[in-house]
Formats: C-alpha cells, structure tokens, sequence
C-alpha cells in the first residue's frame, strides 16, 4: 500500500474520533436538559485550540486537519451554547 495512502487514511480516522468524542456530551446535554458539571472554561479553551488547528491547517493547506477542527469547533461551541442554556434556566 502507498504511504502517502496510509498517512492520508491515519489521519482522517484521527481526525474522525477526536471529532466525534464531542457527539455523545452535546447528546447527553440535550437529551437531560442539564449541564450542571460541564465546565465551560473546559471547552473554551478546546476550542481555542482547535481555532488554531484550523489556521494551522490553512496555512499548510492540510484538508484532514481543516475537517476535523471546524466541525469540532462547531460541535464544541453547541456545547457551550446549551450549556449555558441549561446551566442558566
């Protein structure tokens, strides 16, 4: 098989389950219409980070990178919207 075929494939699937862990806390958020022990400074800072991910994979012009970290910017920002949502009723 092509290395660059086996690089490209790791990183997708990379990408694929860090993004995806988000998926079962905005679930659990919405479902219980609670969000008393999440911490939102937690996922403040995540996102920050995968904000620079996302430059980052602008600048080196990397798709797998670029995918993951706007989704999971999206899906962490969700989070942080019920939460407060939630949080605050």
């Amino acid at each position: 098989m092509d290395k660059k075929l086996i690089i490209d494939v790791i990183g997708y699937v990379a990408g694929f389950f860090t993004t995806i862990c988000l998926i079962p806390q905005l679930f659990k958020i919405i479902t219980t219409k609670s969000a008393n022990d999440i911490s939102i400074s937690s996922f403040i800072v995540l996102i920050l980070g995968q904000l620079l991910w996302v430059i980052y994979g602008i600048l080196i012009l990397d798709l797998r990178i670029l995918i993951a970290n706007i989704i999971s910017v999206i899906l962490g920002s969700l989070i942080i919207i019920f939460t407060l949502i939630y949080k605050y009723e």
